[in-house]
């Protein structure tokens, strides 16, 4: 009984001493004793890159410049008939103003509401084709029908009625004006010019 003892005993301190020999501290440990690493956790943490998505551009127009209509027929800015303005005689004139120069120094100054179209600084932004009709004597009326740009021309019909058969007029040459103010974007020295009175194209400085 007492030997089974003892034979129990150097069991368990050989198995001790065995355990003791294979035991090392783990390197870099101050402590000599092994370091505890974190194994893996519950929910690990998901690291896998996916791909930013970005809101989807505006669709870019698609079609030709065809596809887009662009006006043929460009109008005045504004017009108005005035009396006076240049004259060689009985007829018809006309000219293009692209300078307050020359407009200026043809029509003098004007006042008002004329001031205010074709002043000075309007001609920044438009040049004025004046058509000038005198006539024989007073009493005549000059009316403007339609003025208008196409296809490179200048197109302005005006109409011009004599006074009453009987009716008491100056006898002195008298001259109306027709100013039509277009953006000056749609000047060019190679615009033609189809003036028409009372329905008949007429020439600069025709006889009427």
């Amino acid at each position: 009984m007492k030997r089974s003892l003892a034979l129990i005993i150097t069991a368990v301190l050989l198995i001790s001493a065995l355990a003791g020999c294979t035991r090392s501290p783990q390197q870099g440990s101050e402590s000599g004793f092994y370091t505890a690493v974190p194994g893996p956790t519950k929910h690990p943490i998901d690291v896998t890159l996916k791909p930013q998505t970005f809101a989807p551009a505006e669709p870019t127009p698609t079609g030709d410049f065809k596809d887009v209509e662009m006006p043929d027929t460009f109008e005045p800015l504004y017009w108005d008939v005035i009396r006076g303005g240049g004259s060689s005689g009985v007829g018809t004139t006309w000219f293009a103003y692209t300078d307050y120069a020359g407009f200026g120094k043809e029509f003098g100054v004007l006042e008002g509401e004329l001031k205010e179209k074709y002043g000075q600084e309007s001609f920044n932004g438009m040049f004025v084709v004046a058509v000038s009709h005198t006539v024989p004597t007073g009493g005549y009326s000059v009316t403007l029908n339609e003025a208008f740009i196409k296809d490179g021309a200048v197109n302005i019909d005006i109409t011009v009625e004599a006074p009453p058969a009987g009716s008491v007029t100056t006898q002195a040459l008298e001259t109306h004006t027709v100013l039509a103010a277009f953006g000056s974007n749609l000047y060019s020295e190679r615009l033609t010019y189809n003036i028409t009175v009372n329905g008949r194209p007429v020439g600069n400085n025709a006889e009427m």
